[in-house]
């Protein structure tokens, strides 16, 4: 990870992880994605643990104010507050879409934003995201006009309201929506052709 003014000189990052074993009969790897699928999204709980070397320099910048209400938030939840809002983990939701419908590729939109998607797609496919259909939180958007960020740089940092991502063929996106009640389409798949 670039974390920029993050570790010191001689510091470092010790990090864990865990290894799972799938059946190669129920893996989804994107591998099955084509030009037509649908990119439905759920909701972020926040910013999930993304561009925050650019939050930390707007704080140090004072354009944020830790203890300020943040906006859109309920009252009494400061910047502090919703900034470091736990990453929503989505493994449960996954679980039940993966036994409701056709599944062809799934993304949790961490760093590197909206992007993520395109690291799921077969060669020769690309997205087509509706941005009016993103849904960030009120602060998201504040934090792009106190860094004075273009809208497609913004969808690069952070993930603007999106948190977890399924590529569905079209007819499968009627039942995750029964399944979902907050899930949003926001684009599709279409050829680079």
């Amino acid at each position: 990870a670039e974390m920029p003014g993050f570790y010191q000189q001689g510091h470092f990052d010790a990090a864990g992880f865990a290894v799972g074993i799938v059946n190669r009969s129920k893996l989804i790897d994107g591998s099955a994605i084509k030009a037509g699928d649908i990119i439905s999204a759920l909701p972020s709980s926040g910013l999930h643990s993304n561009g925050y070397s650019l939050v930390r320099k707007l704080i140090a910048d004072g354009l944020v104010n830790l203890r300020e209400q943040a906006p859109g938030e309920a009252s009494g939840v400061s910047w502090g507050e919703a900034l470091v809002r736990p990453t929503r983990l989505y493994v449960n939701e996954a679980n039940r879409a993966r036994q409701l419908t056709t599944i062809n590729g799934m993304a949790h939109i961490t760093g590197g934003g909206l992007s993520n998607i395109d690291r799921i797609l077969p060669k020769g496919l690309g997205t087509r995201i509706t941005t009016e259909n993103l849904r960030p939180t009120a602060y998201m958007n504040e934090l792009v006009r106190r860094a004075s960020m273009e809208p497609t740089e913004a969808r690069l940092v952070w993930n603007m309201g999106t948190g977890f991502v399924f590529v569905t063929p079209a007819n499968s996106v009627p039942k995750l929506q029964s399944e979902f009640a907050d899930l949003f389409v926001i684009g599709d798949v279409v050829s680079k052709n």
